[in-house]
């Protein structure tokens, strides 16, 4: 730590002969103030030689005028504009000198600059220690937009550790809040808020909140976002089984999402790319976008848990074809794959709650107690009697045993629970209408007799079997099943092979992916997102629990 605080410090004083020699500096250069100084520093974005005299030429004037304000973001202007390999060496610079000075809004801001730069790096867990220490400070100031900046990005980590409903909460917030005076902000926040509902199954509101996002975008002439909106548009259409649909939005984004450097996007596009030319039997193409994930894991370190699919695919398809070799190889990937995912769920998980969730209770704590200074001494006592058993009840609700208990009381109840019965002869009889009535009596033969096993079932394709149309089809589903044909499709297929997992024991020994297919689920993935959505645990989780019980 002194050594790194020793470099700091004499990076901070020396002039800044990291980046080779330097272009000759003319005395209008060093007469122009520091917005037109930053103007040329964005204008030089595409001619590095301008870009760093311009740079070399604002940080010197700061320095020279001991301008911490400009010395701090003279050191931001080179991390944003310097290579990877010596990027973070400015990052460290920003914070110390910002350390100077006693302004709790620029050591913040200095923080949340340097965390989202790691975050960029896919470096979560350093991204997550710069998060709190901005917050910390942040927290001193009056600065309402840094503190919700530094909030959307601490939803960004909740989103990728899959925590989506404690990442929904923060995201509409920053929606209401950034909307009317931040419209860069206010569109990320859109797409990282549509980002989460795809995550949770939501798919008609996420393709809502993606033309939305578009419309917003050109309404406030910032169309920066629109190939992320359409990315995502891609990957609504895929877990719709819509893969011509799927592959064209994505490869149509992938051009902005490349020229921008995002390998995390680019890596996410070519599995979904890769898994809907799986999807549609296009295996040459889909191996080439699945290899195209595993090239970023090895140049960037970087991966998601839904992104190894692909792996086991080509492993699947490697040993179905007796390739031992790729089999072994992509064995291999996976192992790396997982190992990696493993060590950053493990570090950052309990850390985000002890430092951000806890400390958030804390903050409410802090603005009750202000705001009761006027009341009565009886009232005060018992608000914050009420807090700190909120604070107990958030540690309880938190701690992992708390999780474990609340999920394995889901099992049990799942157990005991017997077999979901449709009352279709029930709504048959109340039925008024001869054509419901029909559908209603087709709908209980195909119930009964498990036609719902059938992989790629579509409402197209069972309304034609039903000598019916899909609106009439949907809206009998609607209103007498009470869901939607994919929701309604999707409980008959879990509920049966719940059943199956309860009376056959030598199931409980399949894998996740065999399970799917046994329930007529397309892929892994929608069968877990399926049978989370409606029993509130995993497949994996109750198959555990089933065997424990055995025991």
């Amino acid at each position: 730590m002194k050594t790194l605080i020793i470099a700091a410090t004499y990076l901070l004083y020396a002039a800044i002969p990291l980046r080779g020699n330097y272009p000759v500096i003319s005395d209008s250069l060093e007469n122009l103030n520091y917005d037109q100084l930053y103007q040329r520093i964005r204008n030089s974005k595409n001619t590095p030689e301008k870009s760093e005299m311009y740079l070399s030429v604002f940080l010197r004037k700061a320095k020279k005028e001991n301008n911490i304000l400009e010395i701090v973001n003279g050191y931001k202007y080179y991390m944003y504009r310097s290579p990877d390999q010596i990027n973070m060496i400015y990052a460290d610079s920003m914070i110390m000198s910002s350390l100077q000075t006693s302004e709790n809004a620029l050591i913040s801001s200095a923080f949340l600059s340097r965390g989202i730069a790691y975050y960029s790096k896919k470096k979560y867990n350093q991204a997550l220690d710069d998060y709190l220490r901005a917050q910390d400070y942040a927290v001193r100031t009056n600065d309402e937009y840094l503190i919700h900046k530094i909030s959307y990005n601490i939803g960004n980590l909740k989103y990728y550790l899959g925590s989506y409903s404690e990442a929904i909460e923060i995201f509409e917030k920053c929606v209401s809040f950034f909307k009317d005076d931040n419209p860069k902000a206010y569109l990320n926040t859109l797409h990282a808020l549509s980002l989460c509902y795809n995550k949770t199954g939501k798919y008609d509101l996420s393709s809502e909140i993606n033309y939305h996002g578009i419309s917003e975008g050109k309404r406030l002439s910032q169309t920066f976002m629109e190939s992320y909106f359409r990315h995502l548009e891609g990957i609504n259409h895929y877990f719709k089984n819509n893969y011509d649909s799927a592959i064209h939005f994505i490869k149509t984004s992938l051009p902005d999402i490349t020229d921008n450097g995002d390998f995390a996007n680019e890596s996410v596009a070519h599995f979904y790319i890769g898994i809907s030319y799986w999807e549609m039997n296009n295996l040459s193409e889909a191996i080439k976008h699945f290899n195209a994930v595993d090239e970023i894991l090895r140049e960037k370190n970087y991966i998601r848990e839904d992104l190894t699919e692909g792996y086991r695919l080509l492993i699947n398809h490697y040993k179905n074809n007796n390739d031992l070799e790729k089999q072994l190889f992509y064995t291999k990937r996976l192992v790396t794959a997982d190992s990696l995912l493993k060590v950053n769920y493990q570090n950052l998980m309990p850390k985000i709650h002890k430092n951000y969730d806890i400390k958030n209770v804390m903050a409410q704590k802090d603005n009750m107690e202000k705001g009761s200074h006027r009341k009565d001494k009886k009232i005060n006592l018992l608000l914050l009697l009420v807090i700190s058993l909120l604070i107990i009840l958030t540690l309880i609700i938190y701690s992992y045993f708390y999780q474990r208990k609340k999920l394995r009381h889901r099992y049990e109840v799942l157990i005991k629970k017997e077999k979901i019965i449709h009352k279709t002869k029930n709504e048959i009889k109340a039925a008024s209408d001869k054509s419901i009535e029909s559908l209603l009596y087709q709908l209980e033969k195909f119930e009964n007799d498990q036609k719902f096993l059938e992989q790629n079932l579509t409402l197209v394709k069972l309304a034609a079997r039903f000598n019916s149309n899909t609106k009439y089809l949907s809206y009998v589903i609607h209103n007498h099943k009470n869901n939607s044909f994919t929701n309604y499709l999707n409980s008959l297929r879990v509920n049966y092979i719940i059943q199956q997992l309860k009376n056959n024991k030598k199931l409980r020994q399949y894998t996740t992916l065999a399970l799917s297919e046994e329930a007529g689920f397309t892929s892994k993935q929608r069968f877990v997102v399926a049978f989370k959505s409606i029993t509130g645990i995993t497949p994996a989780f109750f198959i555990s629990n089933l065997k424990k019980d055995d025991k």
